[in-house]
């Protein structure tokens, strides 16, 4: 699961958004790995990295965003509701029962990773 975020460090309030949205997906990681559901948690900072993806998907530019890819299968979703616990979890059960995908249209680059300034700019969970 890919999550477009931004974090402009020059605004606390951006910052502090940032920090609640990166609490959120570590709880759902939490929950979905105890589930021993097979998923990776990243986030991008859209601002920085995730102009081509967010395009390329057709992820809305509210953020944050978030896409779900089944790459095996060539399929993704994108969540169409609130980024909150409840949302996310149905998103995601959903998602993983194999219901709510779309076939990609373009080839990705999946396995490319976007380069990074630092560490925090493209950051797994």
């Amino acid at each position: 699961m890919i999550t477009f975020l931004t974090k402009e460090d020059d605004f606390e309030e951006s910052v502090a958004a940032f920090e609640e949205n990166k609490k959120l997906l570590q709880i759902m990681k939490k929950k979905y790995h105890a589930k021993n559901a097979k998923i990776n948690f990243v986030w991008v900072n859209a601002i920085r990295n995730g102009k081509q993806l967010i395009r390329d998907l057709g992820v809305s530019d509210m953020f944050p965003s978030v896409v779900a890819i089944d790459k095996k299968k060539s399929q993704y979703s994108v969540l169409r509701m609130a980024f909150e616990a409840d949302s996310l979890s149905n998103f995601l059960d959903v998602f993983l029962n194999g219901r709510s995908r779309s076939t990609f249209t373009k080839t990705l680059s999946l396995n490319k990773k976007p380069k990074a300034s630092t560490k925090e700019e493209n950051d797994e969970l």
